[in-house]
């Protein structure tokens, strides 16, 4: 099976940008969503209110992952 993806260049340039730097964005999201969940589950600094922030933002952040249809993407 082969999927291609085919754009205009120059006038879909910012598509195929977009559709090449997917993978390395998924990796800053997954990375983002570690050091979140470290920061609540291991960081001994962080204060309490800041964790409670933090969980807020990343229950946010899972829930848009789920709403756009990118588990496939994004573990959660």
């Amino acid at each position: 099976m082969k999927a291609i993806l085919e754009f205009n260049l120059p006038e879909d340039q910012i598509e195929f940008e977009e559709s090449s730097n997917a993978y390395k964005l998924s990796l800053v999201i997954r990375e983002l969503l570690g050091d979140m969940r470290s920061a609540i589950k291991h960081d001994c600094q962080t204060p309490e209110e800041e964790k409670e922030v933090i969980e807020k933002w990343r229950s946010h952040l899972y829930e848009l992952i789920r709403d756009k249809e990118v588990l496939n993407i994004i573990e959660v």
